[in-house]
């Protein structure tokens, strides 16, 4: 189980027996109440990837700004030998996931450590291709921080490719 942890800042270490200092204890979060808009900023968009998956080409409803989490963020070869750096990533919204690129102008924000692994951004601008094959890959072309990145994964999502998705085959 993936615990998100909050850092409290106490004016005060608790003294244990044996005359040791301890440091208090750190508060946690549940998956669910880590996916609670109430407990922080951090709640990943409920289905966004089934949407998104089950799309070909831009999306026409510019107020579908999903929240994901950045399972992976790899570069990639690039097979021309020269150009901009490519980066392959992996988004999730807690239930599924699917394979992305980014496009080369975010490639600051990889340097930045803004995408990253288990990054939670906001995905302001995408497309999706549909390549030869029938694979679907989420070019990522705008996108932002959601928050401190948790460190973990959230939720148990599944390859969207493997059944249960608008499109998957």
């Amino acid at each position: 189980m993936c615990r998100v942890s909050i850092s409290l800042t106490l004016a005060h270490h608790h003294r244990s027996p044996g005359n040791s200092y301890r440091l208090p204890r750190t508060p946690t979060l549940t998956e669910s109440e880590a996916s609670s808009p109430a407990q922080n900023n951090m709640s990943l968009t409920h289905s966004s990837i089934q949407r998104i998956y089950g799309m070909s080409g831009s999306s026409d409803d510019q107020s579908f700004v999903p929240t994901v989490q950045l399972l992976s963020c790899k570069r990639i070869a690039n097979k021309s030998g020269g150009g901009d750096e490519r980066y392959k990533v992996i988004l999730s919204d807690g239930t599924h996931f699917c394979s992305g690129m980014c496009a080369t102008q975010l490639n600051h924000l990889v340097h930045a450590g803004v995408l990253a692994q288990d990054a939670v951004i906001r995905v302001t601008e995408f497309i999706v291709n549909v390549m030869g094959s029938g694979q679907r890959i989420c070019i990522v072309l705008g996108a932002e921080s959601a928050g401190p990145n948790p460190g973990c994964r959230i939720g148990s999502p599944n390859d969207i490719t493997k059944g249960g998705g608008a499109g998957a085959g």
